[in-house]
């Protein structure tokens, strides 16, 4: 058992000073008690600005560098987005 002089592995009062304590109600306002994964929004993000990369015509090496992603990731993300429209 944990004891109170512990700290937590999440270090909420950062989390709170960044986000600000409005976006954090409005998050558990959409979310409620659902559990949220910081990583699948990042990749997300990740996957938006590589599309939007794709699209504008950016070199591959390029795309690659900045996403900090491989080449086939990169392929994987053409490839889906010349099947269908892919919503960014």
């Amino acid at each position: 058992m944990k004891s109170l002089s512990e700290k937590p592995a999440v270090k909420y009062n950062e989390i709170i000073r960044i986000l600000g304590e409005q976006r954090i109600e409005r998050l558990y306002s959409i979310l409620g008690s659902q559990r949220f994964s910081i990583a699948a929004v990042k990749n997300i993000i990740r996957r938006k600005k590589i599309i939007n990369s794709i699209r504008e015509g950016a070199p591959i090496r390029k795309i690659i560098s900045q996403a900090r992603a491989s080449r086939r990731t990169i392929y994987r993300y053409m490839e889906n987005a010349s099947r269908k429209k892919v919503s960014v």
